[in-house]
């Protein structure tokens, strides 16, 4: 071959209309990831629904519970009493804001995944789903320690 040789000739290329057949099965094959994705977003929305109707149920209890614990102390318990159950609601409070922090840092994550996939930005939105992932099983290890050390505290008085 000379080097006078046009390029076409030497490597023939097939015409751009016969990509056309591989064109779409790349596009069909994006569109069934993207269904599979916006699935497992949804359902992840969903349960966060109901994590935030638990949450709303547990403040609504512990108010109750506060009402109730504050009219037997007003009804029975001497001053010098006070302290350790005024030490004991403060700890409870202290965890309860914990929760509440996390359900907050929750919440932001959650309104900020549809931002994300609005952008196009699937990997970010994937990260915000695992960042949530990861609060609620902290919140759940924390909440089963806590339990446990309540149990032994009992068991001890």
């Amino acid at each position: 071959p000379s080097l006078r040789v046009p390029t076409q000739e030497i490597l023939r290329l097939p015409p751009p209309d016969s990509f056309t057949g591989h064109l779409d099965k790349v596009e069909v094959a994006l569109l069934k990831q993207v269904r599979s994705k916006s699935d497992a977003f949804f359902h992840e929305t969903n349960r966060f629904g109901q994590l935030k109707e638990w949450i709303s149920s547990l403040v609504k209890d512990v108010q109750s519970v506060q009402q109730r614990l504050q009219q037997v102390q007003d009804g029975s318990v001497v001053a010098w009493e006070l302290i350790p159950r005024l030490d004991a609601r403060r700890r409870d409070l202290e965890r309860l804001q914990h929760v509440l922090e996390n359900a907050n840092d929750l919440l932001r994550t959650k309104s900020s995944i549809g931002g994300y996939l609005s952008a196009s930005d699937d990997l970010m939105a994937a990260e915000q789903i695992q960042y949530g992932r990861r609060l609620l099983a902290g919140t759940a290890a924390t909440y089963r320690k806590e339990q446990q050390q309540q149990q032994q505290l009992q068991q001890q008085q």
